[in-house]
């Protein structure tokens, strides 16, 4: 995983019930959102592309977008 990473991680460590977010100073779990809620982070689409090359020509491609 090239980008995105702690974002991705952090999603899946939530629905784990290894993290939870703060509503109103309380935390919260997934299992204690409301439904609606959930179901936002359960369907939320992630962008994923495939890199070929090697990783030198993967990360010199991803640095000419970064800092260009």
């Amino acid at each position: 995983m090239l980008d995105g990473q702690q974002r991705t991680l952090s999603i899946c460590r939530f629905l784990d019930h290894k993290y939870h977010i703060e509503i109103n100073d309380e935390k919260r779990y997934c299992n204690t959102l409301l439904k609606e809620d959930l179901d936002k982070i359960e369907n939320y689409e992630l962008d994923v592309y495939i890199c070929e090359g090697t990783e030198k020509e993967i990360k010199d491609t991803i640095d000419k977008f970064q800092f260009n």
